[in-house]
C-alpha cells in the first residue's frame, strides 16, 4: 500500500462534468447561517446512527486552532496544494496560501452511535446489496442508504467541505459491527487542470494498492490514526461512532453560534433525554447541553447582549417541558373518518358535541389543550394506513404575536408556519411512522420545509396536496374550530350610520332622508 496522501483521478475525455455547489443547499431563509446548517446536518446524522441498545446520543463540537510551525504534521496536506491552486479550482487566490499558515478547525464527534458500517473497499457505481454507510458517506452525493430516518437526500455530508475555505475534511470512524477503525479524507474542488491534465472534482486522503491504482482506500495503520487523534485531540478511542475534522474554517463559526443553533434546532430531543450536545472552544467555557442543564443555559445567555432570542427559546422550553411528560390519556383524541378518504378538517366528524364544547370553554379560559390527530397516509405501493401527530396550543401573554413550532423526529422544521391570532403558541410533534416517512419524503434538501413537489415525493405517496395541507394548516384550522362562533348578532347595531341600507331581518326600518 502507498503512504497516505491526497489523490485526484485524472479526468477521462467524454466523462460527464458536474460542477455542483453543494453549499447552496444550505442557504435558505429559514437557516440563520452555515453554523446552523452544520449543527442541523451533523446532529441529525448522529441521531440516525444511534445504537439500538442506547438511550441517547452525544455529539461534541470543538473549535480549535493549529500551528504548522509548532507541531502540526504537514504531511497530512501532501499533494493537496497543487490541486487547490490549479486552473479551474473554486478556491479564491486569497486562500491559496492558507495551506501554509496557522488555521482554525472544528471537530464533530458522536458517541453511542454505529459509525460508518459497511465494506470500505466497495466503490462501484451500482448500489451495494447490503447496508453500507461508509460507501454512501464518502463515495456518493445525492444518494443515501437511509430508508426511514431524519435525512434521506444524501447531501447532508456535503456541509463539511462547504464549511472549509479549502473545501476539505477528514473523518475517522469505528464501526459498531466489528468491521474496524478507519481514517479517510475528502476534498471537493470541482473540475480543474494542472499542466494541461484535467482532474475530477473529488479527491480523497488515504492509501492506494500501488501508484497506478485509481481507488483510494481508508487508512488502517494504527500509528497513523493514533497520530491523527493526537493532532486534533479526538476522544474517539475505540468506541464506535464518527469523528469529523474540518480544517481552515472561517472565524464566523463561533462557540456562541454553536450553542444557540443546538438549542434552537434540537430543543425537543435534548429535553426528552434523547440527545446531549457538548460545545467547547479555546478561550470559552465548556457547555454541556442536556435535559437537566438547558434551562439554566438559556437563563444565563438571556442576560447577554443577544438575550432576547434566548428569552424566546426559554419560553419555548417551558412549553415543551409541559408537553413532553404528558401521557397519552391526557390528550384529546380526535375521531377518525375513513382511511380511504383524503384528510379534511370537518368539525362535526372530528369532535363530538360535548368534547367540542369543553374544548371551546377551555380555550376561552386560556387553558392549554393537547390533541392527538389521526391522518390518512396513502402510499403509492402499499396499503392505506393511519398516521397520527400531537398538537398543543396555549395562550401566552408574554408573546408579542404568535408562534408555532413544527417538529419531525426531533428536528425542528422552521419553514412551516400556519398559526394566526395573538399570544398563541402551537407545538406540532410527529415522531411515529408512517407519518414521519411521509413528511420526510416531502422535505427539501435542507429539511426546512414540506413541499408537495419535493423530488421523488410523487412516486411514494398519493393525495399529497390535501394531506400536506391538512397537516401544515393544523394550527389555523384548530384555532378556527376552537373560536366559538357569534350566536347573537345585533343586525341593527350600525343602522343609524347607514340609513340607506335595509334588511329583511332588521327591526328598525330607516327612512330615506329628503334631499
Amino acid at each position: 500500500m502507498t503512504e497516505p496522501l491526497w489523490f485526484y483521478k485524472k479526468f477521462i475525455e467524454g466523462d460527464h462534468i458536474d460542477q455542483a455547489n453543494n453549499a447552496e443547499f444550505f442557504k435558505t431563509d429559514h437557516i440563520d447561517d452555515m453554523t446552523s446548517a452544520l449543527v442541523r446536518e451533523s446532529v441529525q446524522n448522529s441521531l440516525d446512527a444511534k445504537l439500538p441498545d442506547k438511550d441517547n446520543v452525544r455529539v461534541d463540537f470543538r473549535i480549535g486552532s493549529k500551528s504548522i510551525a509548532q507541531g502540526f504534521d504537514r504531511s497530512m496536506l501532501n499533494e493537496l496544494s497543487k490541486h487547490i491552486t490549479a486552473s479551474g479550482s473554486p478556491i479564491p487566490k486569497k486562500f491559496h496560501t492558507l495551506i501554509k499558515k496557522n488555521f482554525k478547525y472544528i471537530v464533530v464527534e458522536d458517541f453511542n452511535t454505529q459509525g460508518l458500517n459497511g465494506d470500505v473497499r466497495y466503490a462501484r457505481g451500482k448500489l451495494p446489496g447490503e447496508l453500507n454507510d461508509f460507501y454512501f458517506f464518502f463515495r456518493n452525493d445525492g444518494r443515501s442508504g437511509k430508508t426511514s430516518s431524519l435525512g434521506k437526500w444524501g447531501i447532508g455530508k456535503t456541509i463539511f467541505p462547504a464549511m472549509s475555505y479549502l473545501h476539505m475534511f477528514w473523518a475517522l470512524t469505528v464501526q459498531s459491527n466489528g468491521g474496524g477503525k478507519y481514517l479517510m479524507g475528502r476534498s471537493n474542488l470541482g473540475h480543474h487542470t494542472i499542466k494541461n491534465i484535467d482532474y475530477v472534482p473529488t479527491g480523497y486522503y488515504g492509501t492506494r494498492k500501488d501508484n497506478d491504482s485509481p481507488l483510494v482506500l481508508p487508512v488502517e495503520d494504527v500509528n497513523t490514526m493514533d497520530d491523527f487523534c493526537t493532532q486534533f485531540n479526538l476522544k474517539r478511542g475505540d468506541s464506535s461512532g464518527l469523528s469529523i475534522v474540518v480544517p481552515f474554517i472561517p472565524d464566523s463559526i463561533t462557540h456562541e453560534k454553536l450553542v444557540y443553533a443546538s438549542m434552537m434546532h434540537y430543543m425537543y430531543p435534548i429535553m426528552n433525554g434523547n440527545l446531549e450536545i457538548n460545545i467547547s472552544a479555546t478561550g470559552a467555557k465548556d457547555i454541556a447541553i442536556n435535559a437537566d442543564s438547558i434551562d439554566g443555559i438559556l437563563d444565563s445567555y438571556s442576560e447577554g447582549k443577544d438575550g432576547e432570542k434566548y428569552q424566546k427559546l426559554r419560553l419555548q422550553s417551558d412549553s415543551l417541558g409541559d408537553v413532553i411528560p404528558l401521557p397519552k390519556e391526557e390528550h384529546i383524541m380526535l375521531h377518525r373518518g375513513s382511511v380511504n378518504s383524503v384528510p379534511q378538517w370537518k368539525t362535526s366528524k372530528m369532535f363530538s358535541e360535548e368534547v367540542l364544547n369543553d374544548c371551546r370553554n377551555a380555550f376561552e379560559r386560556g387553558e392549554k389543550l393537547a390533541f392527538i390527530i389521526p391522518v390518512q397516509i396513502h402510499p403509492v405501493d402499499g396499503d392505506k394506513e393511519w398516521g397520527r401527530y400531537r398538537l398543543y396550543i396555549e395562550r401566552d401573554e408574554r408573546l408579542d404575536g404568535s408562534e408555532d413550532i413544527f417538529i419531525r423526529d426531533g428536528l425542528r422544521i422552521p419553514g412551516v408556519s400556519s398559526i394566526g391570532g395573538r399570544n398563541l403558541r402551537g407545538i406540532f410533534i410527529a415522531d411515529e411512522a408512517p407519518l414521519t416517512d411521509f413528511l420526510g419524503a416531502a422535505e427539501n434538501p435542507a429539511h426546512t420545509e414540506w413541499q408537495e413537489d419535493a423530488f421523488g415525493f410523487e412516486y411514494e405517496f398519493d393525495d399529497r396536496r390535501p394531506t400536506l395541507n391538512f397537516i401544515k394548516n393544523s394550527f389555523s384550522r384548530i384555532t378556527s374550530i376552537l373560536s366559538r362562533p357569534l350566536e347573537d348578532v345585533d343586525v341593527d347595531l350600525l343602522a343609524e350610520f347607514f340609513p340607506y341600507l335595509e334588511s329583511d331581518r332588521s327591526t328598525k326600518k330607516s327612512k330615506k332622508p329628503k334631499r
